[in-house]
């Protein structure tokens, strides 16, 4: 992996993620993102709803929250479960249309195979200049 590209490696344990599931178009997952907010309160056992997951298997992108166990998930939505294991922790600092620049960056200095997911929490502001988000990408 190339240095010149700042991330940290951090074990991360099961994460249950409940939420709006597509394939990623050139427009992004602005869609799922504005159902995940507009559904969120027909979800059940909600960890923490400030924070939001966008997590990405195999073409598929699912907007999601994370929750203690699957249980009733409510109807046009899907779960996913993050294993247990080491991921490659990058920042993303700025408004949101800029994040394929670094997904592009870490693309071009690392293999990016299997689940990633991108954590949002209260560091988030879309359209802010010192927006933080983290990018997660399996370490193994």
């Amino acid at each position: 992996m190339n240095k010149n590209i700042d991330f940290k490696q951090v074990d991360v344990p099961e994460i249950i993620i409940v939420g709006f599931q597509d394939k990623l178009g050139p427009n992004g997952a602005k869609h799922l993102w504005d159902q995940l907010y507009d559904r969120m309160a027909e979800i059940s056992h909600i960890t923490n709803t400030k924070i939001g997951y966008g997590v990405i298997d195999n073409g598929l992108y699912i907007a999601g929250v994370q929750v203690e166990l699957i249980h009733d998930i409510p109807e046009g939505m899907s779960s996913i479960i993050i294993p247990e294991r080491p991921y490659n922790v990058f920042i993303h600092k700025g408004p949101i249309f800029t994040l394929m620049n670094t997904w592009n960056q870490i693309s071009d200095n690392c293999q990016l195979s299997g689940l990633s997911f991108e954590r949002y929490d209260e560091r988030f502001n879309p359209m802010a200049e010192d927006s933080i988000l983290e990018l997660y990408i399996s370490a193994s």
